[in-house]
């Protein structure tokens, strides 16, 4: 999990530098999207449900639509700072829906 982490730290780096390279949005949102499913198999794994799993989810894209949002204030017009808005977006939006959906939460849980 660390490693993938230094790596998401990585691309944030490269994409403050390169604001306009598709290929870092891209690699970072497949990050993202490894870090996200880790979360989830560890609630799989668990017998009981774990909130604390889908809230680290939820904080590994949270922290990246942060730094996402100041490159936006200074880059506005750059589409693929939008598309990774986009991307981050939704998966925080699955990963919302997955706490909701999982058929071993309980209401009283989330």
């Amino acid at each position: 999990y660390m490693r993938f982490s230094k790596e998401l730290d990585f691309v944030e780096t490269w994409v403050k530098r390169h604001v306009s390279d598709h290929c870092a949005i891209h690699y970072g949102s497949e990050i993202m999207r490894i870090m996200i499913l880790m979360h989830r198999c560890k609630d799989s794994q668990a017998k009981d449900f774990d909130k604390t799993n889908i809230f680290e989810a939820l904080n590994v894209v949270s922290s990246c639509l942060s730094w996402i949002k100041d490159l936006l204030v200074m880059f506005p017009c750059h589409e693929v700072i939008w598309r990774y808005r986009r991307l981050c977006a939704q998966l925080f939006l699955e990963t919302i829906c997955y706490g909701f959906c999982n058929p071993n939460i309980s209401n009283d849980q989330l």
